[in-house]
């Protein structure tokens, strides 16, 4: 369990999987960042179903981004320039197994 108060924001609720970018998404995260000001506790920018090649509710899979989210550890570096935690969204349990070289 969190050992603190978990705050901030997910793209689901506006953008269903469809129709937004990583823009949009470093926008939500400076959007939530503002009101925590220097408090201690961060806001997290989740970034909801969508990014990957399997979009929308779809199942995966999670081992790449798709479009302006091809690299995530970019956009997770915009994110937290804004002052917010990233986070992903992913289904683990609604994929079809996939292997995935290292």
């Amino acid at each position: 369990m969190p050992s603190g108060p978990l705050v901030g924001a997910n793209n689901w609720y506006y953008a269903y999987g469809h129709g937004f970018d990583a823009d949009a998404v470093v926008g939500d995260a400076r959007i939530v960042s503002r009101p925590a000001g220097d408090h201690p506790v961060r806001p997290f920018s989740v970034i909801d179903a969508g990014w990957t090649p399997g979009g929308g509710t779809g199942g995966g899979p999670w081992d790449r981004g798709l479009g302006s989210f091809a690299d995530v550890a970019e956009v997770a570096s915009r994110i937290r320039a804004e002052g917010a935690r990233p986070g992903l969204w992913y289904r683990p349990l609604g994929a079809e197994p996939f292997i995935h070289d290292v």
